[in-house]
C-alpha cells in the first residue's frame, strides 16, 4: 500500500506543472494555476470549496457548470486602454440579445490606465442591475481590491463596494482569451469605446452589442491588435 501511495506521489509531482486549482466558493472563484491564489481565495471564509483537477474542462465544469436553479444576473465586464490616443473605454456584456449590454468611453478626471477601465466597467454593470450578480472578469487585480477586507485603497474600489452594499455579488475571476464567448464579447466592447467613434464599423458594432459574431471587420480604419 505504501509503495502504491509513493507512486502516486510521484506522479502528481511530475504533474504538478498541469494542476488547476478550481475555487467554487470563496471570497472569488474561477480557475487558477498557481495554488497561492487559490488559497487567498478560500484563506477563512466560512464555507469554501476548492478541488484540484488535471484537465482545464473539468475545472470549468465544477467551477462554472454545475450549478443548478441560479437566480441571479451573470455579466461579463473588461476595460481597454489605448497609449496612443490615451483613451479608454469598458465593456459590458450580459448576453446574446440583451438590451442591457453596452460600450463606452472612460470619462475620469485623472490619469487613465486598464485597472481604471475594469473597474468602470464592473461599476456600469452594478448601476445596469438589481439584486443578486456575478462579475466574471478577466482582472485578478480589480478581483483582490474589491475582495480584499478592510478600508479600499482608491475611490474607485470604494465605489465598487459602496454599490455591492446590501447585495449579493459574486465575483469570477476567469483568464483573458482563454474562449470565453461572453470575455471575448466584452473585450470587444471595450476596445470600441477605447478608439475614435469614426474608426468603428457602426453595422458591426450594433451586431456586437447584441451578441453576434462579427462577420466584417470591427474597426475600418486600423486594427486596434
Amino acid at each position: 500500500m505504501n509503495k502504491k501511495y509513493g507512486v502516486i506521489l510521484k506522479q502528481m509531482a511530475k504533474c504538478k506543472r498541469r494542476l488547476y486549482y478550481a475555487v467554487r466558493h470563496g471570497w472569488f472563484r474561477g480557475v487558477f494555476r498557481h495554488r497561492s491564489i487559490a488559497l487567498r481565495a478560500t484563506k477563512h471564509h466560512p464555507n469554501p470549496k476548492l478541488q484540484t483537477f488535471f484537465h482545464r474542462s473539468y475545472a470549468d465544469e465544477y467551477v462554472y457548470y454545475r450549478e443548478k436553479n441560479v437566480q441571479r444576473n451573470i455579466v461579463y465586464t473588461d476595460g481597454s486602454y489605448r497609449r496612443r490616443h490615451k483613451t479608454a473605454g469598458y465593456g459590458v456584456y450580459f448576453g446574446s440579445g440583451d438590451q442591457r449590454n453596452q460600450s463606452g468611453r472612460v470619462r475620469l478626471p485623472c490619469s487613465l490606465t486598464s485597472q481604471y477601465a475594469e473597474a468602470y466597467a464592473v461599476i456600469a454593470a452594478l448601476l445596469l442591475t438589481k439584486g443578486p450578480l456575478e462579475v466574471r472578469t478577466d482582472s485578478l487585480q480589480l478581483v483582490y481590491k474589491v475582495t480584499r477586507r478592510g478600508e479600499p485603497c482608491d475611490g474607485m474600489t470604494r465605489c465598487i463596494q459602496q454599490l455591492s452594499r446590501g447585495r449579493l455579488i459574486i465575483w469570477t475571476y476567469i483568464p483573458a482569451h482563454a474562449g470565453y464567448t461572453g470575455n471575448e464579447y466584452a473585450d470587444g466592447l471595450a476596445r470600441c469605446g477605447s478608439v475614435p467613434f469614426w474608426t468603428v464599423n457602426q453595422k458591426t458594432y450594433k451586431e456586437a452589442l447584441m451578441g453576434s459574431y462579427y462577420e466584417e471587420p470591427l474597426f475600418t480604419m486600423f486594427n486596434p491588435g
